[in-house]
């Protein structure tokens, strides 16, 4: 198993970059992100495909978080201070849990695939960084006996 510190540098550095991916996919390829999502639902009739939207306004809100969010693990990535570290990953948590939250609620209204999807996304991400928070003294420390990342 990976050492927190070795494992909190590499998490981060991948979701800074999955995080900006995404949100740049939101903002400029929403109607293949939705054909994307709803190929589980249409195919094997598992939940209900989420409709189309013909509203951007929502958009520019979810890519500001995406790109926020890829900003916060990227910073999280390079911080060696534990009160900074500590307090990016509880903006992160904050926000996983959320939208986890969020997509539980409109799931259990209507049944649409892509909710679930959410939760099954969101939720381990947010189970990770409590983890991470949790171990932020070994992160961060600088001692002879933990690993350089």
């Amino acid at each position: 198993m990976l050492h927190p510190k070795t494992f909190s540098k590499q998490f981060h550095l991948v979701m800074s970059v999955v995080y900006l991916v995404g949100g740049l996919i939101f903002f400029f390829l929403p109607k293949e992100l939705f054909y994307f999502i709803n190929v589980v639902p249409t195919v094997f009739h598992i939940g209900n495909p989420v409709s189309e939207s013909s509203e951007y306004f929502w958009l520019a809100l979810a890519t500001s978080m995406m790109i926020m969010l890829s900003l916060i693990s990227f910073l999280s990535y390079k911080t060696k201070s534990a009160e900074t570290l500590k307090a990016l990953m509880s903006v992160h948590a904050l926000s996983k849990i959320t939208s986890t939250l969020g997509f539980l609620l409109l799931a259990l209204k209507g049944h649409v695939f892509a909710y679930w999807s959410g939760i099954i996304t969101d939720f381990p991400l947010f189970l990770i960084v409590i983890w991470l928070i949790t171990k932020v003294d070994v992160i961060t420390e600088t001692s002879k006996g933990s690993p350089e990342a």
